[in-house]
């Protein structure tokens, strides 16, 4: 009596399982009695269509279809003034008896404030007895709305103040100075008859060199931008604690913002608008993660060389007197 129940028990499971294969397959067989189903006109926006700068959004794409059907790949082209954020993704939703649910999800990164449009999203479909279908939806308008910081104008370009270009007699006074000190060392050299040690190189020749170097390598396409922009805010920093003695590479953003508030600050009222706007925009690209252009880029670096300009000591200055180290 045991043994014939337990015979019937496997003969039940069997059933089950051969049953269950038999529908699989035969919805597997229908499905290639169905037609591709109708595209929709666009895809998806997640989480809304209105977002702020910086904020990802996904495109997402939902199929239905047959089972000896499945999208091999997607590409998605951004709309204006977006890019792509990370690989397309392509996953499995749920099985229905002849068909499948498939999502195609990307995300998009704006780069600026305003409507897009004009983006599109391909799937390439691939089939065991056809060759493979092209598939295109629109990607829909996105209106990206501006980053809501303490200050409304975060260009880089234009903060030099007036009146601090250097005049022509400035500058010739300048180079008859340096005249006369490269004389009086060559003088104090050949006294000595020794080889004197070289002296440091003050920050702002070295920063001013590391600037144009860097502007360089970002208009041959050797480094990356958001390398650079990082590179670009070391620079800005080191330059300003080694110039002023501030604590400028051990502050977050804001604190260094507020210590500029300070009467005691060396820094030039005129360069404080200047450096606080910069800051705040390099955290844009450090945490929000908001890629920068090239043309953003290249005019921070300009703006970085006038702020170096405009706080290079006379050469008559006593040397050690600005700089705390090396």
């Amino acid at each position: 009596m045991k043994k014939s129940g337990k015979t019937l028990f496997l003969t039940t499971i069997v059933g089950v399982l051969v049953l269950a294969a038999v529908i699989i397959l035969a919805g597997y067989g229908w499905s290639f009695r169905l037609p591709l189903p109708q595209m929709p006109e666009s895809a998806l926006i997640l989480p809304s269509r209105e977002v702020e700068l910086g904020t990802p959004v996904t495109v997402e794409l939902n199929l239905r279809l047959p089972l000896h059907i499945r999208p091999r790949e997607a590409h998605l082209t951004p709309p204006e003034h977006t890019v792509q954020n990370g690989p397309m993704d392509i996953r499995f939703d749920a099985y229905h008896w002849s068909c499948a649910n498939w999502k195609i999800r990307g995300r998009l990164q704006a780069l600026r404030p305003g409507d897009t449009s004009g983006g599109t999203l391909t799937v390439t479909l691939s089939s065991s007895t056809e060759k493979p279908e092209t598939l295109t939806v629109a990607i829909p308008a996105l209106t990206v709305l501006p980053l809501q910081t303490e200050h409304d104008d975060l260009d880089l370009a234009g903060m030099v103040p007036p009146g601090s270009q250097v005049s022509g007699r400035k500058l010739l006074w300048i180079a008859v100075a340096v005249i006369v000190v490269v004389f009086i060392g060559i003088f104090l050299w050949l006294r000595r008859r020794r080889e004197a040690p070289a002296p440091p190189r003050p920050p702002w020749v070295r920063t001013s060199e590391a600037l144009e170097q860097l502007r360089t390598e970002v208009r041959s396409h050797r480094i990356n931008l958001e390398t650079a922009f990082v590179r670009l805010t070391d620079l800005v920093r080191n330059y300003l604690e080694e110039r002023y003695r501030l604590p400028a590479s051990v502050r977050t953003t804001d604190e260094f913002l507020e210590d500029l508030k300070s009467p005691d600050t060396p820094l030039p009222a005129g360069d404080k608008p200047f450096l606080g706007e910069f800051l705040e925009a390099a955290d844009l690209v450090k945490f929000a993660r908001m890629p920068p252009d090239e043309a953003q880029l290249l005019r921070a670096v300009d703006g970085a060389e006038k702020l170096v300009e405009h706080t290079t000591p006379s050469p008559l200055e006593r040397p050690g007197e600005e700089v705390s180290r090396v």
